[in-house]
């Protein structure tokens, strides 16, 4: 018990801010430029979030970047930049975080929810098809857990069909598919600076693109409708974009500093990730009830969440409940994430949107069967992740870990104890 203890006094809480961080913010401060400063001349001085946008397009290997004010305002602008509006239909996974649907809302789009294949918990690129209509403009593939999904699959189906690529890359800053980073790969990108984030600043999002023409319009977007040359004449004379509907997610300095500062040691903080994933896969890897997430070769994750299934025939909430509170008492710190496929959520069963069920009416005729993504609802059923957002796998100690799966471990050996008391 107490070497247990001496163990689980080493966790890591999350997001830790260092030295680096403070100073970054700091330096704003006594800069005192706290936003899109406006110059004499018209033209806008940001120097915190151009240099963001330039390092992280850097990073990605892409041409253009935007910061905004969050994960889910960076896909509205993706799917807007792509020009998706109403009654256009977006296909998407039916496991991700509620936000990737209503980015697609948000550009009054339609979301087509696709089932995902239970090994890797990414969208099953093989129903994708069956999915497409003449409606249909683009595909959401959704990176979970910072796996990339099969984006050749993806991008090949996309172009027999003449869709756009939107990714959903929230969970994915740093992860590689093949030689290429999440994000460079299609049309767009949307990725998450939100506090429980890999790369976290609290609250946050990156949009990026490689296409001028998408990132205009984004941008337009994004800072209610002016034009991308950042200088604001008298008389406004760029109005090339006066005819969208403009938002404000534009961010502050202090949140762009710290960006920047914390983009450093994103590398760093995913390798954590790798390796702590490492020693549970080699860990839960012999154990037989226990299924992990299958990374394909060529592929990285940024393991924003570890999670397992339990691959019994009486696996089902109640048995994943009972292996759960088992868990919690070997001291494992476990969580859920997400209990029920996306189009099960009362705004796609219920389908009134935002005023007379738009912006279904636009479309054709919706109907979000939960039955129609059994594997989503299976992993859903019968998966724990392990470690929790405050204390997440990518910056614990080894040892936390490797303690984690030996419990994990010990736990399925004594699965039928746990079966006889259900």
């Amino acid at each position: 018990m107490s070497d247990k203890l001496g163990i689980l006094t080493k966790k890591v809480f999350w997001p830790y801010v260092t030295q680096e961080d403070k100073k970054a913010v700091m330096n704003v401060l006594e800069r005192g430029i706290l936003f899109g400063h406006t110059e004499a001349d018209g033209r806008v001085f940001a120097p915190e979030t151009d240099s963001l946008q330039k390092e992280y397009a850097d990073y990605i290997g892409v041409t253009y970047c935007l910061a905004v004010n969050s994960g889910t305002a960076a896909l509205h602008i993706a799917l807007a930049g792509c020009g998706i509006g109403p009654g256009d239909e977006v296909i998407t996974s039916a496991f991700s975080y509620v936000a990737t649907p209503m980015a697609i809302l948000h550009a009054h789009a339609i979301p087509v929810f696709v089932d995902i294949d239970i090994n890797t918990h990414n969208i099953d690129v093989s129903k994708i098809e069956e999915k497409i209509t003449s409606r249909t403009r683009a595909i959401m593939p959704v990176h979970m857990n910072g796996l990339p999904c099969d984006m050749d699959a993806i991008t090949e189906i996309a172009k027999r069909h003449n869709l756009f690529v939107i990714e959903d890359a929230a969970q994915a800053g740093g992860s590689f598919y093949k030689d290429k980073r999440a994000g460079s790969i299609g049309h767009a990108a949307g990725f998450s600076l939100n506090g429980t984030k890999n790369f976290s600043v609290g609250e946050g999002g990156l949009f990026v693109t490689s296409d001028f023409n998408i990132y205009e319009r984004a941008k337009a977007v994004a800072t209610m409708a002016v034009g991308t040359d950042e200088i604001f004449d008298q008389d406004y004379s760029d109005k090339r974009f006066w005819h969208l509907i403009g938002y404000n997610y534009k961010v502050q300095e202090l949140t762009s500093a710290l960006a920047r500062s914390r983009l450093r040691s994103l590398d760093a903080v995913n390798d954590c990730g790798v390796s702590n994933a490492a020693v549970l896969d080699r860990i839960l890897g012999d154990i037989p009830e226990v299924v992990i997430q299958k990374i394909p070769l060529g592929y990285t994750s940024t393991y924003y969440k570890y999670r397992f299934w339990i691959n019994l025939p009486q696996a089902g909430i109640k048995l994943r409940d009972a292996v759960f509170q088992a868990l919690r008492a070997e001291d494992v710190d476990v969580t859920m994430w997400q209990r029920d496929p996306l189009p099960a959520l009362p705004a796609f069963q219920l389908k009134r949107g935002y005023g007379y069920s738009c912006p279904w009416v636009h479309g054709r005729k919706q109907n979000y069967s939960i039955k129609d993504y059994p594997a989503t609802q299976k992993l859903l059923d019968t998966s724990i992740i392990v470690c929790s957002e405050s204390y997440p796998i990518f910056c614990q100690p080894p040892e936390v870990v490797e303690y984690y799966g030996l419990a994990i471990k010990r736990v399925f050996e004594n699965i039928d104890e746990i079966l006889n008391r259900l």
